[in-house]
């Protein structure tokens, strides 16, 4: 997969976010770039990579972001997914805090029609959020 990087959308000690540009299609998809050395660290965090990968290679949801490329280079592991504006559930809880119980029930809502979708499709209940 060819690609040209686009911008920075969110950068950690251990991680990076890129918006990266398919040159074969302009499709615009998110990049996730993570240092294996940090990753090695901890066995817990080496546990939730492996999970992040695996259900998002096995799911095919309109709810979760869905894992395109998995690849590797001598430093760093990189995940290549559909890129979806506004960020994931943990970036807006960092920014905000707290959430009207209404909004938490929006989101739980969410993450139980992903399941049940997956579940109409075939899928097995650990494909959904929350596993």
């Amino acid at each position: 997969m060819a690609a040209s990087l686009s911008a920075s959308l969110c950068a950690r000690f251990d991680r990076q976010v890129n918006a990266i540009t398919k040159l074969d299609t302009g499709e615009l998809m998110a990049l996730k770039r993570m240092e294996k050395y940090a990753v090695l660290q901890s066995s817990s965090h080496l546990k939730m990579v492996w999970i992040e990968r695996k259900i998002g290679s096995l799911t095919n949801s309109p709810f979760l972001c869905n894992l395109l490329y998995a690849f590797e280079s001598d430093k760093e592991l990189f995940l290549v997914m559909p890129f979806m504006q506004g960020g994931d559930l943990r970036f807006h809880l960092k920014e905000r805090g707290t959430m009207p119980v209404s909004t938490a029930m929006f989101y739980a809502s969410v993450a139980i029609g992903s399941r049940q979708t997956g579940r109409e499709r075939g899928g097995k209940p650990e494909r959904g959020p929350g596993c």
